[in-house]
């Protein structure tokens, strides 16, 4: 899920930017409270048992932690044009 948001976001390489679009891609790969309220939803009208809900939940929290630490190694990372 998150290859394809960074993915989708190059739409807007040439307004914002490499290093921007990147950064985009990976925000809008942070759903965690969509996936826990829908999770939460799920658990509590008896679709899901409690083993997929604890799989889903932990699944979320992994996802912002890698996504974060994306973001972090991005922001630290130049981009630079080569000069032809």
């Amino acid at each position: 899920m998150i290859v394809l948001r960074i993915v989708a976001s190059f739409i807007f390489l040439k307004e914002l930017g490499l290093k921007k679009v990147i950064l985009m891609g990976f925000s809008l790969s942070m759903p965690l409270t969509l996936l826990i309220a829908t999770a939460t939803l799920a658990y509590h009208n008896h679709t899901i048992d409690s083993y997929w809900y604890t799989v889903l939940v932990t699944t979320a929290v992994l996802e912002v932690i890698v996504v974060m630490l994306g973001v972090k190694f991005i922001n630290k990372f130049n981009f630079k044009k080569k000069d032809s």
